[in-house]
């Protein structure tokens, strides 16, 4: 199994907190973050040495970087009524 990723794990308030600061919002008063309950995983972070070792790959952006250009992507070319990462049908689009 070879895992492309940078090794690293993030919270989903990390996403959160990059989305508000893309659309420049201010929160009138903080998200609250609930501890991890008793049957959630706590965190899932792929290990990418076995790629990097096999093809000589290693991640260029960092998580900020990658937040920043995937919010960018949507900026461009929006949101759909399909949700998957194939190309959309141009009716969907509309």
């Amino acid at each position: 199994i070879f895992n492309v990723s940078t090794g690293e794990g993030h919270a989903i308030k990390d996403v959160f907190d990059q989305v508000v600061r893309h659309l420049g919002l201010t929160l009138a008063e903080p998200v609250p973050v609930v501890p991890v309950g008793a049957d959630d995983v706590v965190a899932v972070v792929l290990d990418p040495s076995e790629t990097e070792r096999v093809f000589k790959w290693r991640a260029r952006y960092s998580f900020e970087e990658t937040m920043g250009r995937m919010l960018q992507w949507y900026d461009a070319h929006g949101v759909t009524d399909v949700f998957s990462h194939l190309h959309a049908p141009v009716e969907a689009r509309s």
